[in-house]
């Protein structure tokens, strides 16, 4: 987070701040430090780590910087776009993941969201799919349990909080999930990593 604080301040400007800084991690012994780093109030057990800024600041002139590549052309997307299909199936489907996972903690995932992403329509999407040997549900499942393993790991956010950000109808379908990935309940699994803490 604070190398993604040093980039903003680079394009613009030394004394840019956030005006919240999120981060998934339980609370500290010494809170007031990561204040005093980031600049910013901070909040702990969070759904994922993130600078939080008005919209308004998107609109702001960026410094330039040496040596930046000019914006890109659509025929260079077109070209990008097309890079996609020589992608093997494991290199398609880490892309695919690391999609998922970014909608599912910006709580916007969905089949259409991701295609989207890709620039495909549905259609395309699910016959790509199809042809690497997966589904959209198998990869959703892997988001989830990748994303619940490092918050239930990391915070101390409540459970039923936990199920709701992750798009769970309720918190026994979570831990469901959760028992069935990882052969223990969440609390299980949270209570464990305490115990094994070094002291």
């Amino acid at each position: 987070m604070v190398v993604g604080l040093n980039l903003l301040r680079s394009l613009l400007g030394p004394t840019w701040l956030p005006k919240e800084v999120w981060l998934m991690r339980r609370t500290p012994a010494e809170p007031e430090a990561y204040a005093r780093v980031f600049g910013a109030p901070c909040r702990f057990n969070a759904i994922c780590s993130q600078l939080i800024f008005p919209a308004s600041m998107l609109n702001l002139p960026v410094t330039p910087v040496s040596g930046t590549m000019a914006p890109e052309t659509k025929f260079e997307v077109r070209l990008k776009l097309a890079a996609l299909d020589e992608l093997a199936a494991d290199e398609w489907i880490g892309l695919v993941r690391r999609i998922t996972l970014d909608l599912l903690l910006g709580g916007k995932c969905s089949r259409q969201a991701v295609a989207t992403t890709l620039s495909m329509s549905t259609r395309s999407f699910n016959r790509k799919l199809a042809q690497v040997g997966t589904s959209y549900q198998e990869l959703a499942d892997f988001s989830r349990f990748t994303a619940s393993r490092a918050i239930v790991s990391e915070t101390d956010m409540p459970l039923g909080e936990v199920a709701g950000t992750l798009g769970y109808s309720n918190p026994s379908a979570f831990c469901r999930a959760f028992k069935r990935w990882t052969g223990m309940s969440p609390k299980q699994w949270r209570q464990d990593l305490v115990v094994q803490a070094p002291r």
